[in-house]
């Protein structure tokens, strides 16, 4: 009887989804709003809508090269074909929408929030196959981080698929090594470092479609290069092999160079490939015949940019430093940030890079970008970041260790601290860096192609339009006169009237796509720029204003007789 029913049941939806065939969304992926399992007066259950409209931006942001069908169509055909998301959806009711409607896949889940954080856990649909393909299950403590995880999690299984197609105008190929310390001081940065690698090869295969071979070589007295392995083009094969390695031993001079050798000589570098090493350490490495690989990989066009960890300060760096350098490459050191509380539960923000031990009472999102305002490879006399205050550490204390920031903070300032949140780095941002420093890399930074005077009625601010779409964009904007919503990111900067400027990110999103939680003020962010710079929607965070253009103009375009 009950096979009846939904036979009956599905008939009915195909008939009513042809009449409205007009309405088709010809999209990707669908994202219906997630079901709120423990919903109360300050988590009701339209925060499943709102949860699945701040996953459709956070696909965007992430630059997932997807169509996300319009929030709106998906309530309008949930609502036509009586379906409520905290009831049960079925595989046949997916598959007679994904049909009708032309949509590939649908991303359907179950939102709850305690402890302190927000749950979920979610399946990813495909209609032509009939079936479940990726699952995810991920938590945090606000509704901004678990978005961001999530689309990582559960599109993994898409991105795999779609991601790489020969026949594309693709981002062209890179031979990409890790060559990773292994031993026992890595353990604490080891979660970040895997996140990192599993980060930057989906950034090369997903976001910028490159033919990537991705092997891994860890030195260590445990573990060397022939642990190595390759992974073509597989982001879960990158995870699967980093979940192989658990540091232990001790790395030094002579397992470094054993790896390193067989980094630059024995793996199969393709002729037409960009060749990267990146080079992830917390150990002391001594110099040995480092100069002469890298002298070889130059040679053969490999480029090596290296990632000091905490437990490495400058002058305890050469060898990456080093290397790098011959190379054309880049070396940075990692940056650590914690919130700690005193008595009173007054938060400090704590900060360490490359053994400089740095505390502001206010976050700054920069710290991300490190903690030094002066480009350059040696910072132990560089200036700091305006936001910091250096902590400075007696020569009779031990060097600081940013693993155990509150001991460090207390026997530095004396201060009693009773609290902490965790401990955050920056891996993940350098890793993922230093593929960009390979051969041939253009130094120009972003086009400014004009500027626009934007206004919501209250606040008045000047942007600049990053490329001719955005002032071609603006112009147009201005000629209607019309409102519209506009994804800007909120950056210091001393020099303007209040003391941020914004940056334009996204531009043409229907409101239907924006929760109210991704949406502010002009007049709330000069306000609280602090929160604004630092919190919200992926890093740096973006934020959805409504606002109208009063005047917008094209840079000049005319050449500076001194250019070439």
């Amino acid at each position: 009887m009950r096979g009846a029913d939904m036979k009956k049941k599905a008939s009915m939806m195909a008939a009513v989804l042809f009449l409205l065939g007009a309405s088709a969304l010809h999209a990707e992926i669908a994202i219906i709003p997630y079901k709120v399992e423990n919903s109360s007066a300050d988590f009701p259950e339209s925060t499943g809508g709102e949860y699945s409209r701040l996953l459709s931006v956070a696909s965007l942001l992430l630059k997932d090269d997807v169509e996300i069908a319009s929030p709106r169509e998906v309530d309008l055909d949930l609502e036509r074909m009586k379906l409520s998301p905290q009831d049960v959806i079925t595989k046949e009711d997916l598959d007679v929408m994904g049909k009708t409607l032309k949509i590939d896949h649908f991303l359907l889940g179950s939102l709850t929030r305690q402890g302190g954080k927000y749950r979920s856990e979610s399946v990813l649909y495909s209609v032509r196959e009939r079936k479940v393909v990726a699952r995810a299950r991920v938590a945090d403590k606000d509704i901004f981080g678990l978005a961001q995880k999530e689309i990582g999690e559960a599109l993994r299984a898409f991105r795999d698929k779609t991601a790489f197609n020969p026949d594309s105008a693709g981002g062209g190929s890179m031979d990409l090594v890790l060559l990773v310390d292994l031993s026992y001081r890595i353990h604490r940065d080891w979660p970040s470092v895997k996140n990192a690698a599993v980060g930057l090869a989906s950034h090369l295969i997903d976001s910028r479609r490159v033919d990537t071979r991705f092997y891994v070589v860890p030195f260590s007295d445990r573990a060397a290069y022939p642990s190595s392995t390759v992974s073509v083009n597989s982001i879960p094969s990158v995870r699967e092999e980093l979940d192989k390695l658990k540091p232990g031993g001790s790395a030094g001079q002579e397992e470094f160079m054993k790896s390193l050798k067989y980094a630059v000589r024995n793996i199969k570098w393709r002729s037409a490939a960009k060749k990267v090493i990146v080079l992830i350490s917390n150990s002391r490495i001594g110099a040995g015949s480092a100069d002469t690989y890298g002298v070889m990989a130059r040679n053969r066009g490999i480029v090596i940019n290296a990632v000091s960890l905490g437990g490495i300060p400058g002058d305890l760096s050469e060898v990456p430093d080093r290397l790098a350098r011959i190379t054309g490459g880049i070396h940075s050191h990692a940056a650590y940030h914690q919130r700690l509380f005193d008595p009173a539960g007054e938060g400090v923000e704590v900060f360490m890079e490359n053994g400089r031990l740095f505390r502001s009472r206010v976050p700054d999102g920069e710290w991300r970008k490190g903690l030094y305002s002066r480009k350059g490879q040696r910072k132990q006399h560089a200036k700091p970041k305006s936001f910091l205050e250096e902590i400075f550490i007696s020569e009779k204390q031990a060097l600081p260790n940013p693993y155990d920031m509150t001991r460090t903070y207390t026997r530095a300032t004396m201060e009693h601290i009773i609290n902490q949140e965790k401990l955050e780095d920056n891996i993940d941002l350098l890793v993922k860096r230093g593929t960009g420093k390979t051969a041939g890399r253009s130094a120009s930074g972003p086009v400014t192609a004009g500027r626009a005077l934007l206004s919501d009625g209250t606040v008045s601010f000047w942007v600049n339009a990053p490329g001719t779409a955005f002032i071609d964009f603006f112009i147009e904007r201005q000629k209607t006169g019309f409102v519209f919503p506009l994804g800007v990111r909120v950056k210091k900067d001393s020099g303007s009237a209040y003391g941020i400027s914004l940056i334009p990110v996204i531009k043409g999103l229907g409101a239907d796509y924006l929760p109210p939680c991704i949406k502010a003020s002009l007049s709330d962010i000069v306000r609280r720029n602090d929160y604004f710079s630092t919190k919200g929607l992926s890093f740096p965070p973006v934020w959805f204003v409504d606002v109208k253009v009063e005047q917008a103009e094209k840079a000049r375009g005319e050449r500076d007789i001194r250019g070439r």
